[in-house]
């Protein structure tokens, strides 16, 4: 996960605003809107080490998301969403998901541990990776090491 963040920072615009939100049962917000690249690693590294402990409403998490950006104070702005990929206990689906993500005019960043062995992750995975490109953003897998 620590490569994903080095990645992200490398990738962010300096002039950009972003909001951080992790995937848990409910969403998780990490930070809010901010500018600040250390803020940003601070929020991501704390995320990268503590695991969710229960089935994840990625989708739902995704939707508070994407509601976050109706609030944004710059136009440029991007929404990094951590997750595992796997949904267990979202309200909506991924459809739904899909609909919503066309209405919003921001970037979703996706970034998740690629536990399996298949290039390209889970079709949930699949799925969120196409909701960033969909926005202009960008999808991180990173293999976790055993």
């Amino acid at each position: 996960m620590c490569q994903g963040i080095l990645q992200f920072k490398q990738r962010s615009n300096e002039s950009s605003e972003y909001t951080i939100i992790g995937a848990d049962r409910n969403p998780i917000l990490v930070t809010d809107w901010t500018t600040n690249i250390d803020i940003m690693i601070d929020g991501l590294s704390r995320l990268a080490f503590a695991p969710s402990k229960s089935r994840t409403g990625i989708y739902d998490a995704c939707q508070f998301a994407l509601e976050k950006l109706t609030y944004r104070k710059n136009f440029k702005s991007a929404v990094l969403l951590i997750t595992d990929g796997q949904d267990g206990v979202s309200n909506i689906n991924s459809y739904e998901l899909s609909d919503l993500s066309n209405r919003s005019n921001g970037l979703i960043y996706v970034v998740f541990p690629l536990i399996s062995r298949k290039l390209g992750g889970t079709r949930e995975q699949q799925i969120l990776a196409r909701l960033a490109l969909d926005s202009g953003a960008s999808a991180f897998f990173h293999h976790l090491s055993r």
